[in-house]
């Protein structure tokens, strides 16, 4: 995996001074880009691209340009004694127009290959240069998987004015790097957090924190434990895991709450995106099994996943059947028990009369509880409707369009909600 450098070089009077990096500090230098290169030790570049227009090109790229100093190129030069590095010059357009700036965004991202580790300096980034490196870089980051190894910034304007710094001894001069990586971090965020609200897929933001960690393993701590337990909750949607959304949904929460508190700083904007998030993950971890059912339900239909949705809404009314005449719900035996028990209602609300579906029932105990239940026929006729379309389904049958399911479910599951907390409440205040 190649770690390349890239900056872009401006046309301005450079001061000499010594830049710091955290606890190291930098030779004497002009050059911002020398002194990064220089400090950089974790992520040391082995490659550096040099953006260049003419102009800067001509007062601060060659050996012996206008300014009456060496120019960047001599620093570069230098500094390759020491540490392996191939130089690369890349031209692009000084004008300011929509060409140049699409000239200049392919410029970037044709440096950039899959899997490579960027150190991105913007310190003489101009006008939309800064937007334009953002931008490249989570281009990059989705379309080739490149990493990010930090976006800094040369903060010499902290000494004062170019004629202030003059008057500084050159021994004197110190310049802080700044560490700007957050901001690139903030628009994955932002991007990959939508994207698990819109969506549900928490899996890719989770992939994204794993590999940011590496730059800065405790900092992140706190990203991985909330964004795998967000996977979590997405895993145990998408496959159907009805019994254990609760729990993890209630985990999800608890690291929402947690997280604001371990953030740094500069993801203080996070906070809102969280308390978004928390909206839709809130309800799945309700200490009521039903109420926590319907939530789960109406969260795949909002997501898009209309066979969860189906599936979860016929397993949730057997659920809420068995717990309501409290016969156990976990195993396949058990389920089975409870689905015979609501086919021998849904048969005795048919016909009232006819009582020899009660003779045949695998468990005779059970024959009070079916005419019980007999009565509550909404339920039933959403539990046998809502089989027949999830069977539809599972089969890939074709008696109707894919639009009807979605379609179905958004105009009957208020109806069916109402039938099942009905039925769920009357149960409960009996007991």
């Amino acid at each position: 995996m190649a770690v390349k450098f890239l900056s872009f070089l401006g046309t301005g009077d450079y001061k000499e001074c010594r830049y710091e990096l955290g606890a190291h500090r930098s030779s004497l230098t002009r050059f911002v880009q020398h002194a990064i290169l220089e400090l950089l030790e974790e992520t040391r570049p082995t490659e550096a691209y040099i953006f260049l227009t003419p102009e800067a090109e001509e007062f601060n790229w060659i050996a012996t340009p206008k300014r009456g100093y060496p120019g960047l190129s001599v620093a570069l030069s230098d500094l390759r004694r020491t540490k392996p590095l191939e130089i690369h010059t890349v031209p692009i357009p000084s004008q300011q127009d929509e060409d140049a700036i699409w000239t200049s965004f392919h410029a970037v991202l044709s440096v950039l290959q899959s899997g490579d580790r960027v150190v991105f300096d913007i310190t003489h980034s101009m006008r939309y240069q800064p937007m334009l490196a953002l931008l490249v870089l989570h281009f990059a980051r989705v379309l080739r998987e490149v990493q990010l190894g930090g976006v800094y910034y040369g903060y010499i304007e902290k000494l004062g004015p170019s004629k202030q710094i003059d008057d500084i001894s050159v021994e004197k001069r110190i310049a802080p790097v700044v560490d700007v990586t957050a901001l690139a971090d903030l628009q994955e965020w932002i991007t990959r957090t939508y994207a698990f609200v819109a969506a549900g897929r928490a899996e890719p933001l989770r992939q994204w924190v794993k590999e940011a960690r590496t730059r800065a393993p405790s900092s992140w701590q706190w990203a991985e434990e909330l964004t795998d337990s967000w996977s979590s909750v997405t895993a145990a949607l998408y496959t159907n895991r009805s019994l254990t959304i609760p729990d993890t949904a209630r985990r999800a929460a608890k690291h929402l709450a947690e997280a604001p508190k371990e953030m740094p700083p500069a993801m203080g904007p996070l906070r809102a995106l969280f308390e978004h998030a928390n909206r839709s993950i809130a309800p799945l971890g309700s200490q009521d099994p039903v109420e926590s059912g319907l939530a789960a339900i109406l969260w795949c239909i909002d997501h898009g996943l209309i066979q969860q949705a189906y599936t979860q809404t016929q397993e949730l009314i057997i659920t809420a059947v068995g717990l309501a005449f409290g016969l156990p719900v976990q195993g396949k035996e058990e389920r089975d028990r409870i689905e015979e028990l609501v086919t021998v209602a849904q048969k005795l609300a048919a016909n009232p009369r006819n009582r020899k579906p009660l003779e045949n029932m695998t468990y005779p105990r059970d024959r009070d509880l079916a005419f019980t239940l007999s009565r509550h026929t909404g339920l039933l006729n959403d539990f046998d409707e809502v089989r027949k379309l999830r069977n539809d389904l599972s089969h890939c049958g074709d008696t109707h369009s894919p639009a009807y399911f979605e379609t179905w479910l958004r105009e009957h599951m208020p109806v069916v909600k109402e039938h099942l907390l009905r039925f769920w409440n009357t149960r409960q205040s009996r007991r």
